[in-house]
């Protein structure tokens, strides 16, 4: 397995990565560290540190001697990790993200497939969904019980899908189906992750064939300790996509947060999640200055600024010569200063700053201008800017001859 900077696509965990497994395909699901499963070995699932690529944990299921297990991609829910792995039967376990301790299993995914290829479990709310060789799609609480099965036209080895109460499946034979859940619980806006600010739309599904009406509740964090009510109200008929509520974010700080759809009457599995990142734009830095950089052969111009009073990553540079800003650098959250190392000299530049906190800018920080001096001239190696438009015309009196330029 390896690890790559997103930058430079170079390995963080060395050239030759981590070995986990002797042959098969890997999976792997990431949070704050990764969770592997190796693919034809002894079903075991490796917790890693995500910076180093070093062991956190390991959880082996199956005995020496037991045989080659199927494996399938592990899904991250809070506090629990759930992947499927054995050979007869495929069994689903669920264990603690930290510890890697047992918390319990579910042996409903039938025989191990003859391709190698087991479906890989998917979530919503608290329900996972899974194929299963023998062609059924079958639903399973997080605590392992199994909550409904679907005979399915042919066998499945592909991963479900699930949105908005539909959970799509493909099978054998090029078919893609789709089922309709008894029991919807769906937000459908905020999408997950998205960035929200100010009094936001919370749009969704739900059915239930008991349904008396919904709250909303929202914490801090992917998986909050503490909820804190929105709103509720009275329902008895489905809702599709309909205008749940509105959460007002303006006394939120920054960061990420999760939205929480509890249908009534309350049920264990009849709930929805979406994690979105509330984000104001941060505050722009204040007194910007622009002044040329004495005792040197020019082209060179000295900026300096007071920080943004928000918390920032850092801090982009626009200049513009000619009314158009675009970016010339960016610095970071500590820097009060910055020398545009390229300003030929006797040009008027203009300068803007906005502060970046690692999602949006801010506004523009107030225009600061000035253009750069030679007052060494033993030190100048950067010759001005070429004239490219000179023009000659014959003067109003003989014998004379205008000439016209712009200046570079």
């Amino acid at each position: 397995m390896y690890a790559l900077d997103m930058g430079t696509r170079s390995g963080k965990w060395g050239s030759l990565g981590q070995t986990l497994g002797a042959y098969g395909i890997m999976t792997a699901a990431v949070s704050s560290a990764v969770y592997a499963v190796p693919s034809s070995n002894m079903g075991e699932m490796y917790k890693l540190n995500s910076s180093s690529g070093g062991p956190l944990g390991k959880y082996e299921p199956y005995s020496a001697g037991s045989g080659l297990m199927e494996t399938a991609s592990p899904v991250l829910a809070g506090d629990r990790v759930y992947y499927s792995a054995g050979n007869s039967p495929h069994t689903l376990y669920c264990l603690d993200s930290d510890s890697l301790g047992f918390i319990s299993s579910a042996p409903a995914l039938g025989n191990t497939s003859v391709f190698g290829m087991p479906s890989s479990p998917a979530m919503a709310g608290a329900v996972i969904y899974a194929g299963t060789a023998d062609g059924r799609l079958v639903a399973i609480s997080s605590s392992g019980a199994v909550l409904q099965e679907i005979t399915l036209p042919s066998s499945s080895h592909s991963s479900p899908a699930v949105s908005n109460g539909r959970v799509f499946i493909g099978t054998m034979g090029g078919k893609l189906w789709a089922y309709k859940a008894a029991e919807i619980a769906a937000i459908s806006t905020p999408g997950e992750h998205e960035l929200v600010k100010d009094t936001i739309t919370i749009r969704g599904y739900i059915k239930n064939p008991a349904l008396s009406g919904y709250e909303l509740y929202y914490g801090a964090g992917a998986d909050p300790s503490a909820w804190t009510f929105i709103s509720s109200a009275a329902a008895a008929v489905e809702i599709e996509n309909g205008i749940l509520g509105y959460w007002s974010t303006q006394s939120s700080p920054n960061g990420l947060y999760t939205i929480r759809l509890k249908v009534l009457p309350s049920q264990q599995d009849n709930f929805a999640l979406t994690t979105v990142r509330v984000n104001y734009p941060p505050l722009p830095p204040a007194e910007l200055t622009a002044s040329d950089v004495l005792n040197d052969a020019g082209n060179k111009i000295q900026l300096s600024w007071t920080p943004s009073s928000s918390m920032v990553t850092g801090y982009r540079v626009y200049r513009s010569s000619y009314g158009v800003f675009s970016l010339l650098s960016e610095v970071s959250s500590n820097t009060v200063s910055f020398t545009d190392p390229a300003a030929p000299t006797g040009v008027m530049f203009t300068y803007l700053l906005r502060a970046y906190d690692g999602y949006v800018e801010s506004t523009d920080s107030n225009h600061a201008s000035a253009a750069s001096v030679n007052d060494n001239p033993q030190g100048d190696v950067i010759p001005p800017a070429a004239i490219t438009d000179l023009k000659a015309a014959q003067g109003a009196k003989g014998g004379n001859i205008v000439l016209n330029w712009t200046a570079p």
